[in-house]
């Protein structure tokens, strides 16, 4: 009896074990069909934002009521005036204008790639009264035709302070350029060293109006002039005001 029993227990345990490695079988990791594919990646670049001061600060006295003066003396703003070869030995008197041209490289790589132009002082600039100052950026790529870009802005003398001078874009722009009648186009991809694209021009004035004497000997003192490029951008698609 015991060796029918031990032969029945054998069974059993086998069916059961068969059981189990069915149950394993529906409800394990046999295989299916499966496929896959790929595509050839690629490399995204990054854009360049850059700005060089390039040459030297160069001063033009364009006061209105000169006689001895050049046409367009000032290659840049196009007023008619003379070149002050020493700013250091020049006198201004009220009524006069003298312009100051700060050239810099700047370079713009990018789709989508606005910048503003910001011209900032230092809170060491000082104005002696009767003498304002304003500043307007103007655009070339040949260096010789300039263009101005919006219109003058004060320069506030004794205030650290930076003024928005107007804005410029990449001339690579794959779906065509921004706005591009009112927003100059830049095609340096790199700063140059000895080219300037962009130039600031600083106009001094002294109030024809200044009486007796007033600021007599007095000295105004601009201090560095920087310039910074600045991306800006908006929601919206082609929106960069």
């Amino acid at each position: 009896m015991s060796n029918k029993n031990e032969q029945q227990g054998r069974r059993r345990r086998g069916v059961i074990a068969g059981a189990i490695g069915v149950s394993l079988l529906i409800g394990g990791t046999f295989a299916l069909w499966s496929d896959s594919g790929s595509q050839t990646g690629g490399t995204i670049t990054n854009g360049n934002l850059d700005v060089a001061s390039v040459g030297d600060v160069s001063y033009y006295d364009v006061s209105a009521d000169r006689t001895d003066v050049t046409a367009a003396a000032n290659p840049v703003s196009g007023l008619d005036g003379h070149t002050i070869a020493d700013i250091a030995a020049y006198n201004i008197v009220p009524g006069d204008t003298i312009q100051a041209n700060y050239p810099f490289s700047v370079a713009l790589l990018g789709d989508n790639l606005v910048a503003s132009v910001e011209v900032a002082l230092p809170a060491s600039s000082t104005a002696a009264t009767g003498v304002s100052f304003t500043a307007q950026a103007y655009f070339s790529n040949d260096g010789t035709t300039w263009t101005s870009n919006g219109s003058e802005q004060t320069l506030t003398a004794g205030t650290a302070a930076t003024v928005d001078l107007g804005r410029v874009q990449a001339a690579n722009q794959l779906n065509g350029t921004v706005d591009a009648g009112s927003i100059p186009v830049v095609d340096n991809d790199v700063v140059s060293l000895t080219d300037a694209n962009v130039v600031v021009v600083v106009t001094g004035e002294f109030d024809p109006t200044t009486s007796n004497q007033t600021s007599v000997l007095a000295t105004s003192i601009l201090g560095a002039v920087t310039t910074n490029i600045a991306q800006v951008r908006t929601s919206g698609v082609g929106n960069f005001s």
